[in-house]
């Protein structure tokens, strides 16, 4: 099924978008 990689990826994408931009917040 496509659209469930199509998702998966998407899903993915944004949990790594998400630790750069809390990276970028609370730098360590």
């Amino acid at each position: 099924e496509p659209w469930l990689l199509h998702d998966f990826n998407k899903d993915f994408y944004g949990e790594q978008l998400l630790l750069v931009v809390v990276g970028y917040i609370r730098p360590q």
